[in-house]
């Protein structure tokens, strides 16, 4: 019983982004400094297929970080085409790299 209750809390806090899921991640960025942010954007795709691909902007080649995202990236019974969008830091040289928080998930404009 207690087991049950404490998974269930533990996905009432992971609903309301209260934990934290560090994942290797693509990012895709220009420039960015410590300590500066930026909004980025990821697809609604299952970890298991691939490592997640956190769009900040369109620049330089990508490049693969320990990011924390304080959300889920990937939220079940959802279409493959919503996306996430994300208030990214980029910390610095320790890990986690980069730290994101959950801002909305929408569908993306006809045409993307």
């Amino acid at each position: 019983m207690l087991l049950v209750m404490g998974y269930g809390f533990y996905m009432h806090l992971d609903q309301w982004r209260k934990i934290p899921h560090d994942k290797l991640t693509t990012v895709y960025s220009t420039k960015w400094d410590t300590g500066e942010y930026q909004t980025c954007e990821t697809f609604n795709q299952p970890s298991q297929e691939k490592e997640p691909e956190l769009d900040c902007a369109t620049g330089d080649l990508p490049k693969v970080f320990v990011v924390r995202f304080w959300g889920r990236t990937y939220v079940p019974g959802r279409s493959n085409l919503v996306v996430h969008t994300w208030r990214c830091r980029k910390n610095g040289d320790a890990d986690p790299v980069i730290t994101c928080e959950y801002l909305s998930g929408t569908l993306p404009p006809i045409g993307r």
